[in-house]
């Protein structure tokens, strides 16, 4: 039976290796972690596992971003939580995760309540059920289920695609629009800080409000494409607003926020 166990550990681990050489750092922890249960005296998959948890991290980290600025919150905070699965202390996904909380308590609130109940099951499989806010966590008598997903999780290579079409020095962009149904009036940007269109011209100028939190910290009225506006995120940090695109059309505003390099030591 240890034989076994070895054979079945080892083959996991080569498994690993296999994906880890692809890039797909996420499936290859994923891989390392099942060996690892199955053999807690493992050092082969104790070590893998070690090798590869940072990559894992900022994978899912950079992933739920990507849903951040689609506007898909439920799925962001999983990927953040899949993150601290990873490294409890993971700075960038706690930080997420406080921030979803603040600004979507109901989406949070689910999404935790899903992940009590239903453990790794709620991140792998299906969305975040809908329920009340206040509804007991240890209930057993809830109808809801996980439904489908409406796509799979973003892909390492469709992450890194992502990253490399952002404008050079880009921390994060974000696409909000009254009129196209595939983006969301408001979005998260980074820091605490979101961003909302009011509306669009023909010139093209765009009417934008930058929010803290809940609370309004600048309006934009008339921004044109590469015009720049100052904002300070949660943590004091300086940041530099900029509209990358407008389609008036739609009511279409593409912004990046940049570091502001005036107030870079």
């Amino acid at each position: 039976m240890l034989a076994a166990s070895g054979c079945a550990t080892s083959g996991a681990v080569s498994r690993g290796k296999k994906a880890e050489q692809k890039g797909d750092y996420y499936h290859a922890y994923a891989i390392y972690a099942a060996a690892a249960r199955h053999s807690p005296t493992s050092r082969a998959a104790a070590r893998a596992m070690a090798r590869v948890a940072p990559r894992a991290v900022d994978y899912w980290n950079r992933a739920g971003s990507a849903f951040e600025s689609q506007g898909d919150f439920d799925r962001a905070w999983r990927c953040h939580v899949r993150a601290l699965l990873i490294d409890p202390a993971d700075a960038t996904a706690l930080a997420a995760i406080e921030e979803i909380a603040r600004q979507r308590p109901d989406t949070a609130t689910a999404a935790r309540i899903a992940w009590q109940r239903y453990g790794e099951r709620s991140l792998q499989v299906g969305r975040v059920p809908t329920l009340a806010t206040g509804e007991s966590v240890d209930g057993s008598d809830s109808a809801a289920v996980l439904e489908p997903d409406a796509g799979p999780f973003l892909t390492p290579a469709e992450v890194e695609l992502a990253q490399r079409s952002l404008p050079e020095g880009c921390l994060t962009e974000a696409t909000v629009s009254r009129k196209d149904k595939r983006y969301r009036r408001r979005a998260f940007l980074y820091d605490g800080l979101s961003v909302e269109v009011r509306d669009t011209d023909g010139h093209p100028r765009a009417d934008l409000n930058v929010y803290l939190g809940e609370q309004r910290v600048l309006k934009a009225r008339n921004a044109k494409p590469g015009e720049d506006a100052s904002v300070i995120g949660r943590s004091g940090s300086r940041y530099v607003l900029r509209v990358l695109s407008i389609e008036h059309a739609t009511d279409t505003v593409q912004v990046g926020l940049f570091p502001d390099a005036e107030s870079t030591p």
